[in-house]
């Protein structure tokens, strides 16, 4: 990977130029990553399911007691 640091005058770091082809990989990479964490922390957690028609009707029930 090929890139440029952009220095202020006093020679301190304060951008970096990175080649189109290269942010993408990075940003797959970092895609990839918070995909893979989501999925850990939802294996952590206590998750139940319930059948789609029984989510709407419940939704649906909620609503109309709000008008």
């Amino acid at each position: 990977m090929s890139y440029q640091i952009i220095a202020d005058q006093k020679g301190k770091a304060k951008a970096v130029i990175v080649p189109i082809k290269d942010f993408k990989k990075i940003q797959d990479n970092l895609d990839e990553y918070y995909a893979i964490k989501e999925y850990d922390q939802s294996k952590k957690e206590n998750l139940t399911f319930r059948p789609l028609k029984e989510v709407v009707k419940s939704i649906d029930q909620k609503r109309s007691k709000k008008h």
